[in-house]
């Protein structure tokens, strides 16, 4: 009945009242059955009596008595929920003792017909089928689960050859601690079946020692008669080298994608669809982007906006054309500004040669824009699946090796179908002609020796195609009674996947080394508590100044001048703890070529664990970054110098970033605002400024950050005391060398002393007007009076002098004092905005003419020519117009020491313009005085300052009048040359 239960092929056997004993699993599931539901059933009565037919009753109650065997009896019956369901069926009465009982095998489907074996030939090829099996197989007996039957397999498992009778505690006392007697009792109480996948076992293989393997296995229950249980079959499989190949290689993967993490570049794959699926550490450490953002096309997004859609179409490209490809583009790092970096990928091609995606790196290359050593790191992932080998098993009889028997996994593994069984192996597979297998199966059958094929290689057309496995299986002699062959079991297991898990392991390491040694960044391995140099690329080697002949040496016995700078310390810390160590720019002193030198690196100390998590040595990955550093440094340097100097400077000094972020104080701000840098950092010296002043300067500095323009405001700010000072604010962009604002230089310089002596200046003034006009006009009035006296009076004649012209030029220059009086009471006007005109349509040539006529009573010794282009009138204040031509004409008198000679010309210009311009030959004006001639207090320092004295006020007048006119106000000069001043009105219309 264990037998029976065992098979592949539905059995059922029935006593000789045809009532149910027992059947094995297939046929419950063949028939729609449950066991418990047979069990002491008559047979007639299964499936709801479909078994009751003349047929059945005929083979059991005839031809079975009668013949004792019955071979492809066929039998039709009609199931519910099947249907009709054809049968070829295997009968035999097997005496059993003192009892007999009739076994039934049967076949689901006519396929043809074919003899059958003796029923005791039968029997023992059953037997051999499970004693021969690759698989491991022992039955068990009894609660105690005593060995009865076990094949070589289970033998050479366990190591022992005398445990039949023996309990399993007896004969594997190890396994008691490892659960497996537990199990055994579980399925033994339950009649559960338990299967096991992979489940470690350790066997003693010596007095100490202990073998751990890997088994898949089936704890199945057997039973008596009375469907009592009996004991346990065991059905094992030794998976041991393909769990140990797929641990390589997931210890291979995660060593590679440690290394891809720790390394100091940023590396990334894509599939097939252009999308992304992987990023090293570096990627998120470097972008502050989560990983879901960064996958399928997310990593575009820290590219800087105006690179992005060429980042795009260039990886677009290259993906589509499967090619290799570089590009510079800006990149957003985790403090929001921008780096330059270099993206170079690769395609992904499998050993078919087809195209499953890129990997790349990403290189940080700002400092050296273009000119930086570009990293390549070419990485490819190994990815083996290996499926659950089965055993397939079949029986050849004869010479001619005809297919007796081959159950569905034989037959799966041929690629046929069950129509091969009863042909020759040579009609089935004609595509092993030229394989050694017809030879083997020859030599095995005449020579009564079993062949054990590893990993053999056998060609099979398996869908219309030839395809290549790989096997192990045995050919195994089958004997009868007397001793002779009539046949051979051929019992075989799938292994091309473990052969090509091994070579993927093989491979993987390969290119785990190619990596290592290919690679432009230094990368070394240090194994054990004496950090023994395992491996070591030939661009660490170089750095070292060494040779391959480091390769088995402690590392301190060969750089022992690391050993006291601390890194001894360092990777013995990382060895105990398992925590990495990084390190950024460190400088580093090696002995090469007998020279002392300072070098500076990047590097990362990993540690490396095997797979039961156990650390076993360290990864170093460094890149050497000497010029960059020192570059940093000199930076550095420079930034102190700047910071010492601002803090010397009397002006308030502000640094900040492109984008206004304030980096720096200088300690002026500090000490006039009785603040911190951390404390005015986080108020904001904004809140500083004048509320009245705050809106105008926030403006004007948005729009100096946004422009690039200097900016250039006079605003209040509030000092520790608690006052606002007047501070000149100027802000100006310090740019690169492409132009682009690297950050902003701002200073504020106290200005209320300047505005506080412009405050007394203009209360001067109006004090010298005041005091000058009083007498001035006590003046006017006496001459008036003498006047007035000589006109009633003229027939007298006081001598020959000329009195009254005389008083009359006094008079005009007292009108002329009472003007430039007037003048700085006008500058006391403008300044408070209380500057009246009186306009008034007059002719712009009567007042030139009469204006030079005024001026030649005073000074005869210059010629004063007047030009009139046009006759032209215009609408203006006559006597202000006035005061601006007596200034510009006296003003070229004055300047001209050396020449007698002053043109004015009145023209017409375009636009209905009058033009009045007043030329010299004078001492002329410096280009860089134009811009401040017309301000206010401006003079033109010359050595001889007595020679042009003045106040500066009247140009400052003369350019007020002329714009509140809406005029303009021109000079047009150089040094020596003389100069034109000329000034623009509306014509009169």
């Amino acid at each position: 009945i264990a037998i029976a239960r065992s098979v592949r092929e539905p059995v059922l056997v029935l006593n000789t009242d045809l009532e149910i004993l027992a059947a094995n699993e297939n046929f419950y599931t063949v028939f729609g059955l449950k066991e418990s539901e047979t069990i002491d059933m008559s047979v007639y009565a299964l499936n709801d009596h479909a078994w009751d037919l003349p047929e059945m009753r005929q083979l059991l109650e005839r031809d079975v008595p009668e013949n004792k065997q019955v071979q492809d009896f066929e039998v039709a019956f009609v199931l519910q929920y099947i249907g009709k369901f054809t049968c070829l069926l295997n009968a035999a009465l097997l005496e059993l003792g003192d009892s007999s009982v009739i076994m039934l095998t049967f076949k689901p489907e006519i396929e043809g017909r074919h003899s059958s074996f003796r029923e005791l030939d039968y029997l023992k090829t059953v037997r051999n089928v499970l004693l021969n099996s690759p698989a491991m197989i022992c039955s068990l007996s009894g609660p105690d689960h005593v060995f009865e039957i076990a094949n070589k397999q289970y033998y050479e498992l366990i190591g022992q050859t005398d445990f039949i009778g023996k309990t399993v505690k007896e004969v594997l006392p190890e396994i008691e601690s490892q659960g497996f007697l537990e199990i055994l009792d579980q399925v033994y109480r339950t009649g559960e079946n338990f299967t096991g996948r992979e489940m470690p076992v350790a066997l003693k293989t010596g007095e100490k020692e202990n073998k751990l393997s890997y088994v898949d296995f089936l704890y199945q229950p057997l039973r008596d008669d009375k469907d009592n249980i009996n004991g346990i079959f065991v059905h094992a499989v030794d998976v041991t080298e393909k769990v140990v190949s797929r641990k390589k290689i997931e210890e291979s993967e995660n060593e590679l994608r440690n290394i891809m993490d720790t390394a100091p570049v940023i590396i990334w794959i894509s599939d097939e669809h252009n999308q992304n699926i992987y990023l090293n550490q570096q990627w998120y450490d470097f972008t502050g982007q989560g990983r879901e953002a960064s996958m399928g096309m997310g990593w575009v997004d820290v590219v800087h906006p105006e690179d992005r859609k060429e980042a795009r179409e260039r990886f677009e490209m290259a993906m589509r054309e499967k090619d290799s490809y570089e590009i510079f583009f800006r990149m957003r790092t985790t403090e929001g500004n921008f780096r330059w970096m270099l993206n170079q990928g690769s395609p992904r091609i499998d050993k078919e040669g087809r195209f499953f995606g890129m990997v790349g790196a990403v290189i940080d290359v700002h400092e050296e824009v273009i000119k930086g050593q570009l990293i390549r790191e070419k990485e490819h992932r190994t990815r083996t699946i290996v499926e659950e080998a089965t055993v397939a098993t079949a029986v050849y009889t004869g010479l001619e090796m005809k297919i007796e028997l081959a159950n569905d996994a034989m037959i799966n593994l041929w690629g046929k179908d069950r129509s091969v069984i009863g042909k020759t192996l040579r009609e089935s597979l004609p595509e092993l002609e030229g394989q050694p297998f017809f030879q083997l199966l020859h030599d095995v059958f005449t020579s009564g020796q079993t062949y054990y094929g590893k990993e053999d290689r056998v060609d099979l057309m398996i869908d219309g195609k030839m395809q290549t496995g790989y096997f192990n299986f045995t050919y195994k002699p089958l004997r009868n009674e007397n001793g002779e062959i009539y046949g051979i079991l051929n019992m075989a297991m799938d292994v091309t996947e473990q052969r090509i898990a091994r070579k993927e392991v093989e491979e993987s390491k390969r290119r785990y080394q190619e990596i290592i040694h290919s690679s432009p960044a230094l990368i070394a391995t240090f194994e054990g508590e004496d950090l023994e140099v395992k491996i070591a690329n030939d661009s660490i080697l170089e750095v070292w100044g060494k040779t391959r002949e480091v390769i088995g040496k402690p590392f301190f016995e060969v750089l022992p001048e690391l050993a006291e700078q601390g890194f001894k310390e360092i990777l013995n810390r990382v060895y105990e703890t398992g925590e990495p160590y990084r390190a950024y720019e460190m400088p580093v002193n090696l002995v090469r070529n007998g020279q002392k030198e300072e070098l500076y690196f990047n590097f990362v100390f990993y540690p490396q664990k095997d797979i039961n998590g156990k650390i076993t040595g360290i990864v170093d990955i460094a890149t050497e970054v000497t010029p960059q550093a020192v570059l940093n440094k000199k930076i550095k340097e420079s930034e102190t110098h700047f910071r010492q100097m601002a803090d010397l400077m009397p002006e308030k000094v502000i640094n900040t970033d492109a984008r206004g972020n304030v980096l720096f104080f200088n300690q002026h701000w500090l000490n006039y605002t009785g603040l911190s840098s951390e404390e005015l950092t986080k108020e904001g010296w904004f809140s500083k400024i004048h509320p009245e002043d705050l809106e105008p300067y926030l403006e004007q500095w948005e729009k100096s950050r946004n422009t690039g323009e200097n900016l250039d405001l006079e605003i209040r700010i509030l000092n520790k005391e608690g006052e606002y000072k007047w501070h000149l604010s100027r802000a100006e962009a310090v740019r690169d060398e492409s132009g682009l604002i690297t950050m902003w230089i701002s200073t504020n310089t106290d200005i209320a002393r300047l505005k506080e002596e412009e405050k007394r200046k203009e209360d001067f003034l109006k004090m010298v007007s005041h005091e000058l006009k009083t007498p001035v006009t006590s003046i006017k009035g006496y001459i008036q009076l003498l006047l007035t006296i000589l006109k009633s009076s003229e027939e007298k004649k006081v001598g020959s002098l000329p009195i009254k012209p005389s008083l009359d030029r006094i008079d005009h220059q007292v009108i002329r004092l009472t003007r430039l009086i007037s003048e700085m009471l006008d500058l006391s006007r403008i300044e408070e905005n209380k500057l009246e005109l009186k306009k008034e349509t007059f002719s712009m040539n009567d007042l030139v003419t009469q204006t030079v006529q005024d001026i030649k009573y005073t000074n005869t010794q210059h010629k004063i020519e007047i030009v009139h282009d046009c006759i032209c009138d215009v609408v203006a204040d006559k006597d202000r117009i006035g005061q601006v031509l007596i200034n510009l004409i006296t003003n070229a008198i004055k300047y001209s020491p050396e020449s007698q000679e002053v043109q004015v010309v009145i023209s017409e210009v375009p636009e209905g313009k009058v033009k009045v311009s007043i030329h010299d030959s004078g001492i002329g004006i410096d280009k860089a005085d134009h811009l401040n001639i017309f301000k206010r207090f401006f003079r033109i320092s010359e050595e001889d300052e007595d020679t042009y004295s003045g106040f500066g006020i009247g140009l400052y007048l003369a350019n007020e009048i002329i714009e509140r006119h809406n005029g303009v106000l021109k000079v047009n000069s150089e040094k020596g040359k003389g100069s034109e001043f000329s000034f623009m009105l509306d014509a009169a219309s």
